[in-house]
């Protein structure tokens, strides 16, 4: 264990890991096993959208998803939030992005709760709010979203909303590395590695400890 701070771990390596997500063809499919929500009419817009943007028509696209998301489908208004702040058949506007992220995240859909707490930690499209970063983080913890346990480890390494705490951190992070796959997995197994240079096995084993009886009361299908 080493005594002094020599790593930077940027926040924003989770929210890439979700722009991926929204760029990958296959990350469609994943949606149709996210929390159930009401307003089931907007599924064929939203279906037409996905059509759309597997063939990269944006534009197209963003028109679908956005009457999906008038008619309150929060698959569709957290989709419309993404392409807000990748600039995705629209100009970049991250205010755009946070309204999208918020209508959705309200509605319990666990990727724009996730996405909304990055904004608010990063002060992106809204004031940076670490309390409102980890409100939005916890409930998509709480649905087994990977990512967002990733962001809550990094949030307790740094202590940015809550006391620094490196046995929360890594508990969080290794739940993050143990539910997701993929490039997910690889930052996660990362962030591990240069965490345990400042705890002591005993701290670790804690932290293992705690993962565990974590995910073995949540059980849940990875994100």
């Amino acid at each position: 264990m080493t005594n002094k701070l020599k790593i930077v771990i940027p926040a924003t390596s989770w929210f890439l890991i979700a722009a991926m997500s929204l760029y990958s063809v296959k990350a469609q499919a994943a949606h149709k096993h996210s929390t159930p929500v009401p307003a089931v009419s907007g599924r064929a817009a939203y279906a037409t959208g996905l059509a759309a943007y597997a063939r990269r028509h944006f534009t197209s696209a963003g028109k679908d998803f956005r009457a999906a998301a008038a008619r309150g489908f929060a698959p569709a208004q957290y989709k419309l939030g993404l392409m807000y702040y990748l600039g995705l058949g629209v100009p970049t506007n991250y205010s755009q992005a946070a309204h999208w992220f918020q209508l959705s995240a309200t509605r319990g859909f666990a990727r724009a709760q996730y996405s909304l707490s990055l904004l608010y930690a990063e002060g992106q499209g809204v004031p940076r709010n670490y309390a409102r970063a980890l409100h939005w983080d916890r409930l998509a913890v709480a649905q087994g979203s990977a990512r967002a346990a990733g962001a809550l480890g990094l949030m307790y390494f740094r202590g940015q909303g809550v006391p620094r705490n490196y046995v929360k951190a890594y508990q969080w992070t290794e739940l993050a590395q143990s539910q997701g796959v993929g490039v997910t997995r690889n930052i996660a197994t990362g962030f591990l590695h240069q965490m345990a240079e400042y705890m002591t096995p005993g701290q670790i084993a804690k932290a293992q400890r705690a993962m565990q009886a974590w995910r073995a009361a949540h059980p849940h299908p990875r994100r």
